[in-house]
């Protein structure tokens, strides 16, 4: 049991550190996201840059390793005796901090958005229903991509409660949100000074 806490923490953590962004900005466009734009190695920072398809296959694999992970971890915690939604939480959590601090970049990653709400649609998929749909509902009427993104992770532990969901999955699930909305303090200040970047 021990061992399915240290190895869903582990993998999580490791592979979700594994920024495609940066990869691929290398790779591709012959320089670092990190050093262009806002910095942020992340896909709203990345379409902005370099535009293109490949900023949809930075979205999709992040999107894509945080659900593997919390779809693996939510299945042998079952498997195991435990609760399937703790399992996603706790993976999820994991995956949040992995990308949001990655051994592989010396522990400057992204803001993790992307692989925290991935995370809470397998954890509720209502929840994440909801939480996307408050996400759309603030880009819509702001145009602030950092707005929306705030709004969405702070909804989704209030969700959770509304539908009776609580406990550990609730727990990592909040810190998860509130990792992302800390990663966010930038953003915050130049909302509050007028000087936030919208989308086009």
């Amino acid at each position: 049991m021990k061992l399915l806490f240290v190895f869903g923490a582990l993998f999580s953590y490791i592979l979700s550190g594994i920024n495609p962004a940066v990869i691929i900005s290398k790779a591709v466009y012959k320089t670092d996201i990190r050093k262009s734009g806002s910095k942020n190695p992340g896909f709203t920072n990345f379409r902005r840059v370099f535009g293109g398809k490949w900023a949809y296959v930075v979205l999709f694999i992040d999107i894509f390793k945080s659900l593997s992970m919390t779809l693996i971890f939510g299945y042998l915690f079952e498997k195991a005796g435990l609760d399937r939604a703790f399992g996603a939480a706790y993976s999820g959590f994991f995956s949040t901090v992995g990308h949001v601090f990655p051994v592989w970049y010396k522990f400057k990653g992204g803001k993790g958005f992307l692989v925290c709400i991935a995370s809470i649609w397998v954890v509720s998929p209502l929840t994440g229903l909801f939480a996307t749909i408050v996400m759309a509902l603030v880009l819509f009427l702001t145009r602030y991509m950092s707005l929306a993104d705030i709004c969405a992770v702070i909804s989704a532990p209030l969700f959770m409660l509304l539908f009776g969901i609580g406990g550990y999955s609730l727990l990592f699930v909040c810190m998860g949100s509130a990792l992302v909305a800390i990663r966010h303090k930038d953003n915050i200040k130049r909302l509050i000074h007028g000087k936030e970047s919208k989308i086009i």
